[in-house]
C-alpha cells in the first residue's frame, strides 16, 4: 500500500481484515463525462465494495479555508470526527475507492495521508472490481463499523498550499514546480471553465498535465459515469514517466498539484507519489480560488 495503490487483487485477498478500512470517497462533477443523474451517496447505497462506507468530500471539508472551492483539507477536528465515524485509528489502513474508476478516490488519499493514515487507492475503482467477478453489495447500507477510539492524528502541513503559498511561489525562483490537472483547453484559455463567471486560462509558470493524460481507459468500459474512462487505472509507472516528461515536468524535482477545486490535483499527486516524489502539496483553492484573486492570468490563446 506504500506506493499508494491497491489492485483489485489484493483487495480481495484482505478484504474484512481487522485493521482494514474500504471507503467510497466518489464525487461526481457536473456537466462532464463524470457527471450522473444520482448523487455520490446515493450511488454508494445502490452499489458497493462490500463493507465500505461513504465520505463525503464536499462535507468532510474546511469551508472557512478557501470559501470558493469545496475541496479543501478538513481541519483536524473535522478529520478525527470523520475518521472515528468510519472506524479509523491512526494506525489503520484504508483503501479509498470510487465508482469511477481513478477519479476522486485519490484527493480521500491526499488528505488521510495529510493526517498521518497508511492509504492507497483502488486501482480501477468499484468498476474494475466488479469487472473482475468480485461480489458487490446493493442492500441498503449495514450498520457503520465500531467507531475507532478517539485519537490524535498527525496533520502535515506540507501537503497543503494556500493562496499565500501561490502568492509566494509567484515571487520566488519557481524551482518547484507548479503542476494543472485540468484540461488543457481550459488551462490554455481556448475552453470555458465549467464554473459560471470564472475564467479560463493558468497561473504564469505553472505546467499542463491533464489528468485523463495519467490514466489507462479499461478495455471495454461499462454503460455508466466516467464514459470511455469508467473503470480507467493509473498508467504503470514508466508511462506515467513518459507524460510528465512530455510535459516538461521533472519527476525527481519539487512540485505541487492544482486544479480547478482541488480535486484531481490529487490524480497527479498520486501519479507523483507512485513515481518517487515523497510530498506533493495540493493547491486546494485551486484554480476556482486563484482566477477569482487578482493575481495574473495567463491565456496562451491571446
Amino acid at each position: 500500500m506504500r506506493n499508494g495503490l491497491a489492485s483489485v487483487a489484493w483487495l480481495a485477498e484482505r478484504l474484512g481484515q481487522a485493521n482494514l478500512r474500504v471507503v467510497d470517497a466518489t464525487w461526481f462533477l457536473p456537466s462532464s463525462p463524470f457527471a450522473s443523474p444520482v448523487a455520490a451517496r446515493t450511488a454508494h447505497a445502490a452499489a458497493r465494495v462490500p463493507g465500505s462506507t461513504f465520505w463525503d468530500l464536499d462535507e468532510v471539508s474546511d469551508a472557512a479555508a478557501a470559501p470558493s472551492t469545496p475541496h479543501n483539507l478538513p481541519t483536524p477536528a473535522q478529520f478525527a470526527a470523520e475518521a472515528r465515524r468510519h472506524g479509523i485509528a491512526p494506525d489503520t489502513r484504508v483503501v479509498c475507492y470510487d465508482q469511477l474508476g481513478v477519479f476522486s478516490a485519490p484527493r480521500l488519499w491526499h488528505t488521510l495521508r495529510a493526517f498521518g493514515v497508511e492509504a492507497a487507492v483502488l486501482d480501477g475503482g468499484l468498476p474494475a472490481w466488479a469487472a473482475a467477478g468480485h461480489a458487490v453489495e446493493r442492500a441498503e447500507p449495514a450498520v457503520e463499523p465500531a467507531a475507532a477510539p478517539a485519537a490524535d492524528f498527525a496533520y502535515s502541513g506540507e501537503l497543503q498550499w494556500r493562496l499565500g503559498d501561490v502568492e509566494a511561489w509567484l515571487a520566488s525562483d519557481r524551482t518547484v514546480q507548479l503542476v494543472d490537472a485540468r484540461p488543457a483547453g481550459r488551462f490554455r484559455g481556448t475552453a470555458p471553465e465549467p464554473r459560471a463567471g470564472c475564467r479560463p486560462g493558468h497561473a504564469p509558470g505553472a505546467r499542463s498535465v491533464p489528468f485523463l493524460d495519467l490514466l489507462d481507459p479499461a478495455p471495454r468500459p461499462a454503460p455508466g459515469p466516467g464514459g470511455p474512462f469508467r473503470g480507467a487505472t493509473l498508467k504503470p509507472v514508466d508511462g506515467l514517466r513518459a507524460a510528465f516528461a512530455a510535459a516538461g515536468v521533472a519527476v525527481d524535482a519539487p512540485a505541487a498539484a492544482t486544479c480547478g477545486s482541488g480535486l484531481t490535483a490529487a490524480v497527479l499527486a498520486l501519479a507523483l507519489h507512485r513515481c518517487g516524489a515523497a510530498a506533493v502539496p495540493i493547491y486546494d483553492g485551486a484554480w476556482c480560488e486563484y482566477e477569482a484573486s487578482g493575481l495574473p492570468v495567463v491565456v496562451d490563446a491571446e
